[in-house]
């Protein structure tokens, strides 16, 4: 092999394992770049929502005395 050829790797992804493109930055297909995003987004809704009940518990708490 010259220098002037490059070696071309076949990257996979990390989680499925199916293959990726060349020029693709993480180590994550699509798919399953999606599916942790809306894990990730689901959680931060749960929080909200509790953050949201504490907030009207503690002003209705306070409005009582």
């Amino acid at each position: 092999m010259s220098n002037n050829e490059k070696k071309v790797e076949v990257k996979k992804c990390k989680k499925c394992g199916c293959e990726l493109s060349s020029d693709t930055k993480g180590n994550l297909c699509l798919n399953c770049k999606k599916k942790k995003g809306k894990f990730w987004r689901r959680v931060g809704e749960g929080a909200a929502a509790a953050a949201s009940v504490l907030l009207l518990v503690v002003t209705l708490g306070k409005k009582g005395k």
